[in-house]
């Protein structure tokens, strides 16, 4: 009687197995692909927001070397117009978000498609990233800060030493 329950009950192992492993593969996937999909995001933003800084620097002067500087350095971080699914947009004014329509600012849009590593077994291909900023060259926000250290005790926001001089126009 025995023999008859354990010959019947073999191919259960086998069943447990294969489910666990497409939950395991199911957790990599959300693990490994998530994490570079935010590694890309956050590559994106750091190269919207330094265009943006770089396009506010002409914005009031030269508009098209406003959007030649911001393509230039959204291109020296790895973002190009058109190559490997980029799309590199600068708007001035901004087309979108709060400062919509205003000529004192510029609009920053980087969008790419990641493809996925695991999650193309479980049929997600790729995954849509973008990232968004705006820059602007005015004193608007209050206070003209040349050099502005928001905690300056977390990190070594600004070193001095030797024998030099130091001439800022503006507040520390």
């Amino acid at each position: 009687m025995s023999s008859i329950t354990e010959r019947s009950q073999r191919g259960q192992a086998l069943a447990i197995f294969s489910i666990s492993l497409t939950a395991i593969l199911s957790v990599a996937a959300l693990a490994f692909d998530g994490g570079m999909m935010m590694l890309e995001r956050r590559d994106q933003q750091n190269a919207a927001d330094a265009a943006a800084i770089a396009a506010a620097r002409y914005i009031k002067t030269d508009m098209d070397k406003a959007k030649s500087a911001a393509i230039s350095v959204a291109a020296a971080n790895g973002f190009v117009n058109g190559v490997n699914s980029q799309v590199v947009k600068v708007n001035i004014p901004p087309k979108s978000g709060r400062y919509a329509g205003d000529p004192d600012y510029v609009e920053i849009d980087i969008r790419s498609t990641r493809p996925s590593v695991f999650a193309g077994i479980m049929g997600v291909a790729s995954w849509p990233v973008s990232a968004r900023a705006v820059g602007t060259d005015t004193e608007a926000f209050g206070g003209s800060f040349s050099i502005l250290a928001l905690d300056p005790s977390m990190c070594d926001a600004m070193l001095l030493s030797g024998n030099g001089t130091l001439t800022v126009y503006g507040n520390i």
